[in-house]
């Protein structure tokens, strides 16, 4: 698929990604991440929170023609209209909390493990952090993207209700993607750790890279020892 076919489908949806000002770009930045999946013959696996109308679900199942596409949201009546819209499809929307881990480990116990995992919910910076930190280690599988939306809302005080905020979250990862060359106190090039570093955390040796572009975040997992 070109970049203009994918652009064509991604914006002939009824999505905010793609009516609101402030997310006309991303089809461009999805395309630049998820271009190399696009024709994999092994079914792709997204989840994505926040299902709003039900949209961007029609849009992932119309872009990945070998996919299996799961939404949640925690507002009944979304979860009830999006399951209309989606029925006959490789679709299932389910009710949930992002920021329950009791329904996070549900919901894995329930579909597996995923290749894509988007956050378009709550966009409150307590919720996305702590649906990342359990996702990304629990939920999502080697070599899989985790996408946050929306990350202006870390810059307004209506959406930041934590010591942090997910934007300087996801600053600090970026240490974690380079720790092997700062920690323990390591100073130049000729201290050089073993194939892993002790006392690496998980996200340190998971995460391979992170890529900003406005308001949205791609977060690659795989081997970072």
């Amino acid at each position: 698929m070109t970049k203009n076919e994918f652009c064509a489908i991604f914006n002939s949806f009824d999505t905010t990604k793609v009516t609101c000002s402030e997310c006309s770009h991303y089809s461009l930045c999805y395309y630049k991440h998820f271009s190399e999946l696009l024709n994999s013959q092994k079914v792709i696996k997204i989840l994505e929170f926040g299902v709003d109308k039900g949209q961007s679900l029609l849009m992932w199942n119309r872009l990945f023609a070998n996919s299996e596409v799961v939404g949640v949201d925690n507002k009944e009546d979304r979860v009830a209209n999006a399951g209309l819209i989606c029925a006959d499809m490789d679709i299932t929307v389910v009710c949930g909390d992002q920021s329950n881990i009791s329904f996070l480990s549900d919901l894995i116990d329930n579909f597996g493990k995923f290749d894509i995992i988007i956050d378009d919910a709550s966009h409150i910076s307590t919720q996305q952090i702590t649906c990342f930190e359990y996702m990304f280690e629990h939920g999502l599988l080697d070599s899989g993207l985790y996408v946050i939306e929306d990350l202006g809302t870390s810059y307004w005080s209506d959406w930041c209700d934590g010591e942090t905020t997910m934007i300087k979250y996801l600053q600090k990862l970026v240490d974690s993607v380079n720790h092997r060359f700062w920690k323990h106190g390591r100073i130049n090039v000729k201290q050089l750790p073993g194939t892993r570093v002790d006392g690496a955390s998980y996200l340190e040796e998971n995460v391979t890279s992170i890529c900003f572009h406005r308001g949205i975040c791609f977060v690659q997992k795989g081997n970072n020892f």
